[in-house]
């Protein structure tokens, strides 16, 4: 299994340094947010890191 097939993406975000400085971090688990201009481009939002 894949991790988009794992992950259910969130609404589609412009992903820019000021939306992920706003992103908290979850309790538990992992985010997926889509860009919403940029095709394939992910943010994983997780208990201790963020990452694109």
């Amino acid at each position: 299994m894949t991790f988009l097939e794992t992950h259910t993406p969130r609404p589609k975000v412009k992903i820019t340094k000021a939306v992920v400085d706003r992103i908290p971090f979850t309790e538990q688990g992992q985010l997926l947010f889509c860009d919403a201009e940029l095709h394939g481009f992910y943010l994983v939002v997780g208990a201790t890191a963020k990452s694109r």
